[in-house]
């Protein structure tokens, strides 16, 4: 069941920034500050600049930077898909895959800075450590430890396809899903393996790193797991379908997730499940944790849901299709995501940032950087 939109996006040329109108016979919604419209699907989730940039990726194969009122400031053309999402470093660089295999990084301006092919396609997306390194994987079951001005520093070769993108904990842990290997991997900072940890499905996810180090990620056999830093297992929890979504954390350290079976999980400390939500499709998406308490996720159903820290429904923001990308929140209190129907939308839902937790979102913070929040 798809929820019933709210709004639509006038007709414009791709590349043109489009003011809302909205579909005859239902109430404006409130909230909708705008949609600029790519050429394709928008499966990378936004990463937000200092600034207030936005930046997102299309599978029409540009990299698109947005001001905060949804002007164009630039895209780049990366030559083919885009379903990375992009990471920001400190200086302003912009890092991110394409479905051929090249990693790239961007000035602010949007001008190549360097370019990487690697063997296989990049569906990672990266990571940013403290010193710099870049850390992303690949379809050439390849994980890569770039430097700032692109050497490769090493490349650790493992045993399947790594859809996952890595995090990084605070001891510089490197912690990646793999696919065919159906293990999360921790990898130390000088790319030798550390420890697998096997489950019963691939893992397409990111992990997120709680402030004692468990790393929480979810597995295409229906659970979520927690992991203790040295590789034992802390508790799983079943859910009713694959869980391609990564876990965010509460300030409170409740653990949030979707999963195939269209709910919501938010999971306690100990792995008991407090409570389940359900929308009206699957949960691709990862969900969000606002310092409000908050919990954003979006489904296939083409909804956006927020839901309160006790499960209850806050309200649902219906867009025209489905919604893979993972939501970002900036510091006004707008969120930003893409959906299937090519749109990057913008929505006012309320002043609250991001929580004040180790892990609230998808690759941790506004910038997409992958690392932990001490």
């Amino acid at each position: 069941m798809r929820c019933a939109p709210l709004f639509l996006s006038l007709l414009a040329p791709i590349g043109c920034s489009t003011i809302s109108a909205f579909k005859p016979g239902l109430t404006p919604s409130p909230s909708l500050l705008w949609q600029y419209k790519t050429g394709s699907d928008v499966y990378s989730s936004p990463a937000l600049g200092r600034d207030g940039t936005v930046y997102c990726g299309s599978d029409d194969g540009f990299l698109y930077a947005l001001t905060p009122k949804g002007a164009l400031l630039w895209r780049f053309q990366a030559g083919s898909d885009i379903y990375s999402s992009p990471a920001l470093a400190e200086d302003g660089t912009v890092y991110f895959g394409t479905k051929k295999g090249v990693f790239w990084a961007l000035r602010p301006d949007g001008t190549p800075r360097w370019s990487y092919r690697t063997g296989g396609w990049i569906w990672s997306s990266p990571a940013v450590g403290t010193d710099g390194t870049v850390y992303v994987g690949s379809k050439d079951r390849g994980l890569y430890a770039f430097a700032p001005d692109g050497r490769v520093r090493w490349r650790l070769e493992t045993r399947s396809w790594l859809r996952s993108s890595p995090s990084l904990a605070m001891d510089g842990t490197i912690y990646i899903g793999s696919d065919e290997e159906k293990a999360l991997l921790a990898v130390k900072p000088d790319g030798t393996l550390k420890w697998r940890f096997e489950t019963g499905g691939s893992i397409p996810g990111s992990p997120a790193i709680g402030g004692d180090g468990t790393a929480y990620v979810g597995s295409n056999d229906g659970c979520c797991y927690a992991i203790h830093p040295d590789g034992t297992a802390k508790w799983k929890v079943q859910t009713g379908g694959w869980v391609r979504s990564s876990p965010a954390i509460g300030p409170d350290g409740t653990v949030y997730v979707g999963s195939a079976d269209h709910h919501l999980y938010a999971i306690g400390a100990h792995g008991t499940v407090q409570w389940r939500f359900r929308t009206g499709s699957w949960i691709r998406s990862s969900p969000l944790v606002a310092r409000d308490g908050t919990v954003f996720i979006g489904s296939d159903d083409g909804c956006i849901y927020a839901i309160r820290a006790d499960g209850s429904l806050i309200e649902k923001y219906g867009s025209t299709d489905a919604v893979y990308s993972s939501p970002a929140l900036d510091q006004r209190g707008v969120l930003y995501f893409g959906t299937d129907d090519s749109r990057i939308h913008a929505l006012r839902v309320g002043p609250a940032p991001l929580a004040d937790s180790p892990w609230p979102k998808f690759r941790c913070g506004p910038a997409n950087q992958g690392r932990r929040i001490p």
